[in-house]
């Protein structure tokens, strides 16, 4: 599900699926502007949006808990950032 009801704010809700454990997450984001581009098939006009949301790796089943010096290696909580361009054919 794409919502962009609350002006250059958006998100991003969907089911993200590791290892087999799907979970709903959702991506907060910010609309990054519309233009329109040519690269030889005509011109199409293509709106840019980066999201980013966190998930706890536990929750998927990544349980891999290595220690370095009294040092978690790999953090629980896991950033997952997503830069999409969406485009529409021109006319």
């Amino acid at each position: 599900k794409f919502d962009a009801a609350d002006g250059s704010k958006v998100k991003l809700i969907g089911d993200l699926t590791i290892k087999g454990v799907t979970k709903r997450v959702t991506f907060e984001g910010e609309y990054a502007g519309t233009r329109v581009a040519d690269f030889g098939g005509g011109p199409t006009t293509r709106a840019g949006y980066e999201f980013k949301a966190t998930i706890n790796r536990q929750n998927y089943g990544l349980s891999f808990n290595a220690v370095a010096e009294g040092t978690a290696i790999v953090s629980d909580l896991i950033d997952i950032e997503l830069y999409l361009e969406i485009y529409r054919p021109g006319k």
